[in-house]
């Protein structure tokens, strides 16, 4: 795939703690992450966001902060 980064998830700092936001697998948006595509890693946290596309970042922002406060927090 020529949009495929997960590729750089094994190349992280080993200190940095990562989260994936996945679009909602109903929606078969196209582009989006796939939760097969990062279950993989074990270490990092996958977060199924219901009811969205791959522009999370549009149509959920406040589930972006929330994530990143959580990640701060653990």
């Amino acid at each position: 795939m020529p949009w495929s980064f997960s590729h750089l998830f094994a190349d992280r700092p080993a200190a940095a703690a990562l989260t994936i936001l996945i679009a909602d697998p109903q929606s078969n948006a196209y582009g989006a992450s796939k939760l097969e595509n990062v279950a993989k890693f074990k270490d990092i946290r996958a977060v199924i966001v219901p009811n969205t596309s791959h522009w999370i970042q549009h149509e959920f922002p406040e589930v972006i902060v929330e994530e990143a406060l959580r990640n701060i927090e653990e």
